[in-house]
């Protein structure tokens, strides 16, 4: 289904017509197909980059496209230790160390590095990307297949939809209920599809 669809059919579900409803279909929708693909961890978000190191500073900025999680660095030679921020900070207390980079580490948008490399040093990253927005009617869901946009994206978004609906029922929340259950029988299925697309995969920086 392509996003004009998409938003027909949760529509359909939520049986809402008020602007307040309707006006954020699209948002919800765009916003289960992140979170379904970061609870099914599937393939096919790997995307390659370079990153140049600053002069006198311990950190550049990742892409925007990044979802925050950097799989490799390295710098055509070697493999550098992705580490937590805490980690790095420990090894290297004041951040300033001038030397061959040793090992970085990724917070928010930001690749910290130690030491930092003069001159300027180019890094290789592979990073697990965001899915890419839907805007235009014909837009069509990043990565996840159509056999299954009804069940985890159509049910997913009207369940957040549902969840809005019915926020301060005294009772519970039988509509959300029902589409969150359709919902994570979807994720089952989605993560079988990425366990099947990963399965003849050798071993290597492409899986994570």
């Amino acid at each position: 289904m392509n996003f004009s669809e998409l938003q027909d059919e949760v529509s359909i579900k939520l049986q809402d017509n008020s602007t307040d409803i309707t006006d954020r279909i699209g948002d919800w929708i765009n916003e289960i197909v992140d979170i379904a693909l970061e609870e099914a961890d599937i393939p096919g978000l790997k995307s390659f980059t370079t990153v140049d190191t600053v002069l006198s500073q311990a950190y550049a900025n990742l892409p925007s496209t990044c979802s925050g999680k950097v799989l490799y660095v390295g710098n055509g030679d070697e493999k550098f230790n992705v580490i937590t921020l805490e980690e790095l900070l420990e090894d290297y207390p004041d951040m300033a160390e001038v030397g061959d980079v040793e090992a970085v580490a990724v917070e928010g948008n930001l690749l910290y590095y130690q030491k930092i490399p003069s001159p300027v040093e180019t890094l290789v990253l592979l990073f697990k990307r965001n899915a890419v927005d839907m805007v235009d009617s014909t837009d069509v869901p990043d990565t996840i297949p159509a056999f299954l946009h009804r069940d985890v994206i159509v049910c997913g978004a009207a369940m957040l939809g549902f969840d809005l609906i019915e926020d301060g029922v005294e009772e519970e929340k039988v509509n959300t209920r029902a589409q969150s259950m359709q919902y994570r029988k979807g994720i089952i299925k989605l993560s079988e599809f990425g366990a099947r697309r990963r399965k003849h995969m050798s071993r290597s920086v492409w899986r994570y």
